[in-house]
């Protein structure tokens, strides 16, 4: 397969999301704090974000004056429709992942639901099959079960607590984090 066609392929691949999922915007990673580039780079590589919405995350980042690795500046100089150049530099990012990149894509899967839906029962349910599709993270085990033996979407009060307790959590991680550290491998 020529490179250019594997390069559409991947990047079809990486834009199927369950239909559960939420869809994500720039303002999804910037509400409590920012994202890491490491981050950046693991949602990218699992199909989480596009390279349309990693383009836009960045630029937001560069309004926000946080500073950017040399790969996001690349990445924030370049038109959208430069695909494979954009695919480039993301995955050059993946040179900033740390062992755990992935667990803030948690925060960032529920604080879209917790915000995105209503129904308590539907929240939790959606939430149940996202913790599925990210192979069951420890993180998210209390809001799905908040009472072992007592699922969330069955118990809507009790997973409400829990949900509360971890987006609470999760908002002082991010609004600890310094702007410079994002800039270290």
């Amino acid at each position: 397969m020529c490179m250019r066609h594997s390069s559409l392929v991947d990047d079809q691949r990486r834009c199927q999301m369950r239909e559960v999922w939420p869809r994500f915007n720039a303002d999804s990673f910037l509400g409590e704090g920012f994202p890491y580039p490491g981050e950046l780079a693991y949602g990218y590589r699992n199909g989480f974000i596009d390279g349309s919405l990693l383009v836009k995350v960045i630029e937001r980042l560069a309004c926000s004056e946080i500073p950017l690795t040399s790969e996001e500046l690349e990445i924030a100089a370049l038109f959208s429709g430069e695909t494979d150049r954009i695919r480039y530099f993301a995955l050059q990012l993946s040179k900033y992942e740390r062992s755990d990149a992935s667990e803030i894509w948690q925060y960032y899967f529920v604080s879209a639901v917790a915000n995105g839906v209503s129904d308590p029962v539907e929240k939790f349910t959606i939430l149940d099959s996202v913790w599925a599709d990210l192979e069951y993270p420890d993180g998210m085990i209390q809001i799905i079960y908040p009472k072992e033996g007592f699922p969330a979407h069955l118990y809507p009060m009790l997973g409400g607590k829990a949900l509360s307790d971890f987006l609470a959590r999760w908002s002082e991680i991010l609004a600890r984090r310094d702007a410079r550290g994002r800039l270290h491998v």
